[in-house]
């Protein structure tokens, strides 16, 4: 009887070894499925089940070697299919096939705006990587594939792939060689609250991104008042010639604040410069080489002030002047600005109107939004600038003066 028993033991014993599907949480792993188990049924040989268990995890093994030799031979032959399959990259010097591969990323223009969806189009360049291995060298060896970079920024974002970002930036960056960079960076207004959480992360990705600033051509930020001012105490704008900055404000806490003068380590000097929902002379720049301003708001008396500091200026767009906090300054004579030749003033620019004159002026665009239109004071400022306009745009003008002033 106690023969019976101890066989049944080791019996139970063995069969706990060797099989993976009984172990408890606990003893998982103790014995992996491929390890080799000595078979205690039978003296010398195993059992039966035993040595056709071995004969399978042997044959097992050889089939892994041998799939492992026929995907490697698989990805080799796949190299030497896409060289014989590609009509032209392969047969043509590098030189032409970068060229062919930049003709496929967006073309960035002058005065051109982009959302963060129009600015996926630039990521075009990892899909050209993912075609095949000399795809991908000649795209990671071509520096000017790389110039544009979009951020955009969410504590979604951030959460889950904050840590990799600052890694992939400075790869992506370190691949444009030398050359001058348009950075894009956004905060995802859909997802704002809680971004404030995340400032350690942020400052991270502006670091990295700073230690190129010197190489900065274009500078397009979307952000909130915070976030603004870390990316202005980390810059040297040296090349800089666009320059976009607009503070977004669906997080009272972080973006109400007045925001402080915005120094940067050089100040810029850029030839297009748009702001919007913080005033321009908040930002410490050089003003003698713009000569494209977009402007969101700001007062009469400040914009008076852009004009004598910005004698290259030739096309002014204001969406809202504001009213001066104290007297407006008292105007002698009128502001003369001999290089302007295109406007575009909100409806009430009547005030700035009466301050200017413009002998280049040949395209405005007035808003006439709410029955405001300043026939008298435009057509004095067209008087007194002997200009040779050659398109007004009239903008939201009333029934009521369309039928009175202009139809028959």
């Amino acid at each position: 009887m106690n023969a019976h028993i101890n066989n049944f033991i080791r019996f139970g014993l063995t069969f706990g070894r060797g099989s993976m599907a009984v172990l408890c949480s606990r003893c998982r792993g103790d014995v992996a499925d491929e390890q080799e188990v000595t078979c205690v049924m039978s003296e010398g040989n195993g059992c039966s089940a035993c040595v056709e268990r071995a004969a399978i995890r042997d044959k097992i093994k050889r089939l892994e070697e041998e799939i492992t030799k026929l995907k490697a031979k698989y990805h080799a032959l796949g190299t030497a299919m896409n060289t014989i399959h590609d009509p032209f990259i392969h047969k043509l010097p590098p030189e032409i096939g970068s060229h062919i591969f930049y003709l496929y990323l967006p073309t960035f223009y002058p005065r051109q705006t982009f959302s963060a969806r129009a600015l996926k189009a630039f990521f075009r360049v990892l899909r050209l990587g993912a075609v095949c291995r000399k795809w991908r060298q000649l795209a990671w060896a071509t520096p000017n594939l790389w110039e544009t970079l979009s951020i955009v920024t969410s504590p979604e974002r951030i959460r889950t792939r904050g840590r990799s970002w600052p890694g992939l930036i400075d790869e992506w960056l370190g691949r444009s060689g030398g050359l001058p960079l348009s950075i894009f960076f956004f905060h995802d207004q859909d997802d704002f609250s809680a971004l404030g959480e995340f400032d350690g992360a942020l400052e991270q990705i502006i670091e990295v991104l700073a230690l190129h600033s010197s190489r900065w051509r274009d500078l397009h930020l979307e952000v909130d008042c915070g976030t603004l001012e870390h990316f202005s105490g980390a810059m040297h704008l040296d090349q800089l010639l666009r320059l976009t900055l607009v503070t977004i404000d669906n997080a009272p806490e972080r973006s109400s604040r007045p925001v402080r003068k915005i120094v940067m380590k050089s100040k810029p000097f850029p030839m297009y410069l748009r702001v919007e929902n913080l005033t321009p002379t908040s930002i410490d720049i050089g003003w003698k080489n713009l000569t494209d301003a977009n402007l969101g708001m700001l007062t009469t008396d400040e914009c008076a002030e852009i004009l004598r500091q910005a004698p290259a200026l030739e096309h002014l767009h204001v969406d809202h002047f504001l009213k001066p906090d104290g007297p407006s300054l008292n105007v002698d004579s009128f502001i003369i600005h001999s290089r302007i030749c295109s406007l575009d003033l909100p409806a009430e620019a009547n005030f700035f109107l009466n301050m200017i004159n413009v002998p280049s002026l040949e395209e405005w665009t007035q808003d006439a939004e709410g029955d405001t239109l300043p026939v008298m004071t435009m057509v004095s400022l067209l008087k007194r600038s002997s200009c040779c306009l050659k398109i007004l745009n009239l903008d939201n003008l009333p029934p009521l003066f369309i039928s009175s002033h202009i139809l028959p």
